[in-house]
Formats: C-alpha cells, sequence, structure tokens
C-alpha cells in the first residue's frame, strides 16, 4: 500500500500549530480541468483551525489573491451574482472610533465588545470593506445572496441564546433592514435560497440525534424536511432548476455527496463516503465544486454531472485547488477577472 505523503500533514506542520500558521497563495496548486473558467473564492484555514483567509483564484490565469488579509479567522466567502461583491464572516476586531475633532470633547470610551464573527461585504478585487449591522450580539454565519442580481439582500444564521440556537435572518443592504426569517427551537445554519428566491434550504439538529435539511417557504411560511432520520444529512444547495437539492450525508470521517431529486424523490450517491465532502454548490452549468479530505487536508474538486459513467461506475471529481492547509467554503462565479473589469468599466461609463 503506498501512502500519500499529505496523509502525513498535521504531523509534519505540528510546530506550526503552536503559532500562527502561514497562509500564502504561493501554496496553493491550482489544476484548471478542460472547459474550468471564471473565478473561485474560498477560504484558505490552518490545519489547527486558529485562522483562515479568503483567496481568489482566477481559473484563466490561474492567480491567486489574497483579499482583506488578516490575522483573524475570515471564513465562508460568496460571491453575489453580479460577480462585484461577496459576503463573508469574520471574527476581525472593530475599528477604534475616529479621534475627536478639534475643540471637541471626547467621547467616553465604550466597554470592548467580546469579539465574535460578523457579516463583512466587499468587492472581488479587495477594495471598499464595510460591516453588515446586524442586530444583537449573536454571532452570525454562513451567508447566501438572493439569486436576483437586481437585490442586494442577504441570508444567514444568527445566534440566540448561546450557539446552540440559531434562528435564520436576511439583511438587505438597500433598506438596511434586518428580518428574522424563522426560528426553531435547534441550531439551524447553511441557508441556502432557491433559484426562484422563495424558499430556504438549511441544516437543523431539531430532531436530534442527527442532522436534518428542511425547506422553509418564505411566502407561504411553511416548513417541510425531505431529507430526515437516523442518518445526518446537511450543508444543501440547489440545482440551476431548482429541481434537485445536492446535499452531504454520513457520520463521522465518512460523509458523502449525494443528490435528491424531488419529483420522483429519488437520491443518488454522487461522491462515495470514503473520506469527508462538504460545501458544494455549482461551479457551471453541469459542475459541481465541493471540498474533500482526502488526501489528509481539505482541497476542493470539481465533478461533471453531464458525463455518463459506465453501468456500475461513478464520475471521477477532478483537482481543481489543493494545499499543505485546509481549503473550504468554495463560491463560484462564471466572469473572469478581466471579464469582471471590463464589466464594471462600462458600468461605470453609463
Amino acid at each position: 500500500m503506498v501512502l500519500h505523503w499529505r496523509l502525513f500533514l498535521p504531523l509534519l506542520l505540528l510546530p506550526l500549530s503552536l503559532g500562527a500558521q502561514p497562509l500564502a497563495p504561493r501554496d496553493v496548486t491550482v489544476t484548471v480541468p478542460q472547459g474550468a473558467q471564471g473565478r473561485v473564492l474560498f477560504a484558505a484555514q490552518s490545519l489547527d483551525n486558529t485562522s483562515s483567509q479568503i483567496f481568489l483564484a482566477d481559473l484563466r490565469t490561474k492567480r491567486l489573491a489574497v483579499l482583506f488579509p488578516s490575522r483573524d479567522f475570515d471564513t465562508s466567502p460568496v460571491f453575489h451574482p453580479n460577480g462585484m461583491l461577496f459576503a463573508f464572516v469574520s471574527d476581525r476586531p472593530l475599528p477604534a472610533p475616529p479621534p475627536p475633532l478639534e475643540g471637541e470633547e471626547p467621547q467616553e470610551e465604550a466597554p470592548p465588545e467580546k469579539q465574535r464573527k460578523r457579516l463583512y461585504v466587499g468587492q472581488w478585487n479587495g477594495k471598499e470593506l464595510s460591516l453588515v449591522p446586524t442586530g444583537g450580539t449573536g454571532a452570525v454565519g454562513n451567508p447566501d445572496w438572493d439569486r436576483d442580481p437586481e437585490q442586494q439582500k442577504l441570508y444567514y444564521y444568527k445566534e440566540e441564546g448561546g450557539p446552540r440556537k440559531t434562528s435564520l435572518y436576511s439583511y438587505d443592504l438597500v433598506t438596511k433592514r434586518e428580518t428574522r426569517i424563522s426560528k426553531h427551537p435547534s441550531r439551524n445554519t447553511t441557508p441556502k435560497v432557491s433559484p426562484d428566491g422563495s424558499t430556504l434550504a438549511f441544516s437543523t439538529n431539531r430532531s436530534w440525534p442527527g442532522w436534518d435539511v428542511c425547506l422553509f417557504n418564505m411566502q407561504r411560511k411553511s416548513l417541510g424536511c425531505p431529507l430526515k432520520g437516523i442518518e445526518s444529512f446537511c450543508r444543501p444547495n440547489w440545482s440551476a432548476s431548482g429541481e434537485h437539492l445536492f446535499y452531504s450525508s454520513g457520520s463521522g470521517r465518512a460523509i458523502g455527496l449525494y443528490q435528491l431529486e424531488f419529483a420522483s424523490d429519488t437520491r443518488t450517491e454522487l461522491v462515495a463516503p470514503d473520506s469527508r465532502s462538504y460545501d458544494v454548490i455549482l461551479g457551471g452549468a453541469n459542475h459541481l465544486l465541493y471540498a474533500n479530505d482526502r488526501l489528509g487536508s481539505f482541497d476542493i474538486y470539481r465533478l461533471s454531472l453531464e458525463k455518463k459513467p459506465k453501468k456500475g461506475e461513478k464520475t471521477k471529481p477532478e483537482p481543481l485547488l489543493s494545499a499543505p492547509f485546509h481549503l473550504r467554503y468554495p463560491s463560484w462565479h462564471p466572469a473572469s477577472s478581466m471579464e469582471q473589469e471590463v464589466q464594471r468599466f462600462k458600468a461605470s461609463n453609463e
């Protein structure tokens, strides 16, 4: 049996776990399968889970960049449909207030606020970072954008009464209004909005033991859970048509990737549960991107849905992004960096 060198990464990098582990774009290998295009945002996370940064990969040029670098924990990036903006979660400290102007009385210092994960929005090129002022003091997570490119609405979960109880919320960047979508007596995470904007798919442990995948129709205020039971189902995402749901399922280190067809209630295994597969997203019309740790650390893979394997076989995933640290939470946009800049230039001159 031949052991891959990356299986020994936790031992090789053990000294780095005592301090900040460097997360450098030069250590990320970009392998572009035939036909792959666009840009991928993802979180580069240290093996000891103490630091994480947002990376951007251009699949056309194979160039990588760190966006809004910090020494804190930046994670869960997601592109706005227009490709110009992206949202992410960070526990970076809030900036200090500006000093008083000449002649002004200095303001009384407020007590330091507890460091927690907050929601941020920035431009894809690393400019104009802004804090989304969600209410309360609970941490937020797993942001997702409304699919309408004309909207600037975010969906996410927020802690209420500690990390074991979270509710689903939305925030409209135009009206600056935060809305509680639903309140559930448990932990509810990873909301993903359907292509028509009517329904949120999300993970919940309300029927513990195990996780379920539920659907909340925001128009009818109705809740249904198509994936539930003794097994754990989590991290759902929609197909472009809304006729299928992709999700992770399994336990321990055996987490596979699956597809649910709503019309027939058919479940299809896409990636075998011989390791851990999470964070599935659409990476084109007929491709999925997801994170998998089969080689020790999480890398990002690309899976074709258009290739029909032989009977009894499965489509083989293709490596897309790999590194000697964890790569998680991919988000894909079809425009390359150059194409996005051309669109921005045209828009600014209209």
